[in-house]
């Protein structure tokens, strides 16, 4: 076993832990809203086409904001490389 830091302990599931950071798997569901104002033909309805599709193809500059929730988290080994979240406790 590789040693990360002189102050590691062992986590129950076996990996390395720092003394200040343990490392978890987040899940989470985004929604976000959008604007753009499209030209579409003359005889389009909602119905027609792929929107989803043609919309992804148009510029992202009709994004408004995003919200995050659902979140879910599961404990996994220590990886020292992981990015850091700053989180008040």
């Amino acid at each position: 076993m590789t040693v990360i830091a002189e102050s590691v302990e062992m986590d129950r599931a076996g990996g390395a832990e720092s003394e200040t950071f343990r490392t978890v798997v987040l899940e989470w569901e985004e929604t976000s809203r959008h604007r753009l104002a499209v030209n579409v033909p003359a005889g389009w309805t909602d119905d027609a086409g792929d929107l989803g599709d043609a919309v992804a193809e148009v510029s992202s500059d009709a994004f408004l904001y995003v919200e995050r929730d659902g979140f879910t988290w599961t404990p996994t080994t220590f990886q020292p490389g992981a990015p850091s979240l700053n989180l008040e406790l």
